[in-house]
């Protein structure tokens, strides 16, 4: 009687490329042979296709951290569509995780940042529970000087089957508090027009950095979240010559040019407003919220889709949100279109836009939601440099590390 290890390679791959993640991880440890297969990068490329292509309803994870007081150096993975807990992950920071920093998550592989946001970074895959540490820049400009900060980003070169971490450093000549002054409407963009910014990328494949050699004429705002959609990271920006305008600031991971994008005409609706980037539908989107209150005592956000992208004329408004409560920030998205807000008392809810109603996630007992999403998936940073580097090692095992399970 044949056995599954005696049919054909390409029949093997074609069945285990349908399996989940979960499966596939419990037969990794059944023979060699199917090691050797769900461990295979082309093998990981086909699983990766099949459930993007797919599995549609396929849950996600959401990471949820400790409270600011807390010095546990572990989150728990919670299902996004049930919202109950999967198990505990255990960073690979020597400090605690209350101040832990998501850059952006892609396919299955998070990118992490300490609470210095880039001091120290690491590429997570929480299926499999392996890390892989991210030297430093070349910078020698670091978040953590008084005079500096730092913006993050990190995609996915889909062609190039490669990862890239941006990151975005902008350094004046003295410090500048807000202390400093009187007027509240003096913010980042404004007192670090004209400093010193270099840009820098980092690409998995090759574990190394390297500066680009433009002019970077764009500030960033730092409490703007990128929004990773169309092979491009997405920032709410202004040109320094023109800083009272905002734009949508979009960096293309496989090409690394910066371009703009003009944002709609949202401010026809409210006369106060803030805006962030997010993903919904697979389409670049805006979140506005209006913190005015209307006169029946609500608030309202607003969110805009790009039904085209790149084409401004293609914004369409397609949801309007009441809310009893401020709205402090945008968190993420779940895999089903979701969004996930953070009211300004701390309370979590959840925005089910097809069905127009809320869910409340998490109080503010102390514990906050971190940005999120990542689709489960077999992506290995371990394996990246025999793929796309056959001359090095430079994500050998020595550099990865695959914490005690709780």
């Amino acid at each position: 009687m044949s056995s599954f290890e005696d049919l054909p390679t390409d029949i093997a791959i074609n069945i285990l490329s349908r399996l989940p993640v979960k499966t596939l991880i419990t037969f990794r440890c059944v023979c060699k042979s199917w090691n050797s297969i769900i461990s295979n990068p082309h093998f990981i490329a086909i699983h990766l296709n099949q459930s993007t292509s797919h599995d549609n309803n396929c849950s996600g994870y959401l990471l949820y951290k400790p409270s600011d007081d807390s010095d546990s150096k572990s989150c728990s993975l919670l299902c996004d569509k049930t919202f109950v807990q999967l198990s505990n992950l255990e960073l690979p920071f020597e400090s605690d995780c209350s101040s832990l920093t998501i850059v952006g998550s892609v396919n299955g592989l998070l990118c992490l940042a300490d609470p210095f946001i880039g001091r120290i970074m690491y590429l997570c895959n929480p299926s499999i529970r392996k890390y892989k540490e991210i030297g430093c820049s070349c910078s020698t400009h670091q978040s953590t000087d008084l005079n500096a900060y730092v913006v993050l980003g990190f995609g996915y070169d889909q062609p190039a089957n490669d990862y890239k971490v941006v990151r975005i450093a902008y350094v004046a000549e003295e410090y500048f508090s807000d202390d400093d002054s009187d007027d509240d409407s003096v913010n980042v963009l404004e007192f670090f027009r004209g400093i010193y910014r270099e840009v820098e990328v980092y690409t998995l494949s090759t574990d190394s950095w390297k500066k680009k050699g433009i002019e970077f004429m764009w500030g960033v705002n730092p409490q703007s979240s990128p929004a990773f959609v169309n092979g491009a990271l997405h920032w709410i920006a202004a040109h320094q010559e023109r800083a009272h305008n905002e734009l949508i600031l979009s960096f293309d991971i496989g090409k690394e040019v910066f371009q703009e994008i003009m944002l709609p005409n949202y401010h026809l609706d409210e006369v106060d407003f803030d805006v962030s980037t997010c993903v919904l539908e697979e389409s670049l989107s805006l979140f506005v919220y209006c913190p005015f209150k209307h006169q029946e005592g609500s608030e309202r956000c607003y969110l805009w889709v790009m039904r085209e992208y790149g084409v401004a004329e293609s914004w369409t408004k397609k949801y309007t949100i009441v809310l009893e409560e401020s709205v402090e920030r945008i968190l993420g998205s779940t895999n089903f279109n979701e969004l996930i807000l953070e009211e300004s008392d701390g309370e979590i809810f959840l925005f089910d836009f097809h069905n127009h109603k809320e869910m409340m996630l998490w109080g503010k007992k102390g514990h906050h939601l971190k940005e999120l999403l990542t689709r489960g998936s077999l992506l290995r940073a371990v394996k990246k440099s025999v793929v796309c580097s056959c001359k090095t090692n430079a994500l050998g095992v020595k550099n990865v590390k695959t914490p005690n399970k709780r």
